[in-house]
C-alpha cells in the first residue's frame, strides 16, 4: 500500500505546521487525521510513540480518518502504517507535533492552583463589531472552561482577536489583555486571581466574602484595572 497526503484538523479548523514544521496541540486534546491510501490497504494506523490509533475508511470520500489523542507534553513524531490483505505493510513519517500545556489559574497571594475556576473566552466579531462568547463546541472544546485540580485549562483557537474573563468563588473576576492571533494557535494565559475581601468570624469558623460591588471601594485601584496576566507566545 502507498500512503498519500494528509491533513490534521481540530473541529472545522485545519492545522498548519509552524516554521519549524511542527503542528501545535494542547495536552489532553484530540486531533483528527485525514489521509489517502491506495494499493488495497485494509488496515491503517497512526503511531504516536508506542500508541496506535486506528483510522477508518470512508467509501464516500475514499479517505481514511481517525482521532489521535496527545497525553504527554513535548515534541512527538507521528507515523502512519498501512497494511493490505496479504500482510504487506508500509510506513511513512507524517510530521512532528509540539504538545504544550494550557493556561493556568493561580491564587495571587499563595501561587497555588485554583480548581473549578470559570474561564470564559471572548472573540471580537468583525461583522457586528461586538465581543461574543467564542463557539468552542464547534472545535470539540468547552467555553466556559472549568479548570482542573492543577488549575489548568486549554484553548486552541483559529485566527482572531480574543480576551479571557476568569472568575472563581472567593476571588475577584479578572479580564486578560486583548490578543490578536494571525494563525491557529494555543491561547495560554497564566492568570493570578486576587482574593476577594472577606470578614472571618473565628468563634463560629465562618468566612463572609464581601459582595463584588464593593471591590472598587476596598481594593487598590491597580488590582482592578491592571490584573497580573502573562501571555504565552503562540
Amino acid at each position: 500500500p502507498i500512503v498519500g497526503g494528509h491533513i490534521a484538523t481540530l473541529g472545522p479548523q485545519v492545522l498548519t505546521p509552524d516554521k519549524e514544521g511542527l503542528v501545535s496541540a494542547v495536552v489532553g486534546s484530540e486531533q483528527r487525521i485525514i489521509l489517502s491510501a491506495v494499493g488495497g490497504p485494509t488496515k491503517v494506523e497512526v503511531l504516536l510513540g508506542e500508541e496506535a490509533f486506528p483510522l477508518e475508511f470512508s467509501a464516500d470520500v475514499r479517505l481514511w480518518s481517525g482521532k489521535v489523542k496527545f497525553s504527554e507534553l513535548g515534541t512527538h513524531d507521528l507515523y502512519v502504517t498501512a497494511e493490505d490483505g496479504a500482510g504487506n505493510k508500509t510506513a511513512r513519517f507524517l510530521g512532528g507535533v509540539l504538545v504544550e500545556p494550557g493556561g493556568e489559574v493561580l491564587d495571587r497571594e499563595t501561587g497555588k492552583p485554583i480548581e473549578k475556576a470559570e474561564v470564559y473566552l471572548y472573540l471580537f466579531e468583525k461583522a457586528t463589531g461586538r465581543w461574543v462568547l467564542w463557539n468552542a463546541a464547534a472545535f470539540g472544546l468547552e467555553n466556559p472552561y472549568l479548570t482542573d485540580r492543577k488549575g489548568q485549562y486549554s484553548f486552541f483557537v483559529p485566527p482572531g482577536k480574543y480576551y479571557l474573563s476568569v472568575s472563581a468563588p472567593g476571588y475577584r473576576t479578572v479580564a486578560s489583555e486583548i490578543v490578536e492571533l494571525e494563525r491557529g494557535s494555543l491561547l495560554g494565559f497564566v492568570v493570578r486571581l486576587p482574593p476577594r475581601p472577606y470578614v472571618r468570624i473565628p468563634f463560629f469558623e465562618i468566612t463572609i466574602y464581601l459582595p463584588s460591588f464593593l471591590d472598587l471601594l476596598v481594593a487598590p485601584r491597580e488590582e482592578v484595572v491592571s490584573p497580573l496576566v502573562t501571555v504565552r507566545e503562540p
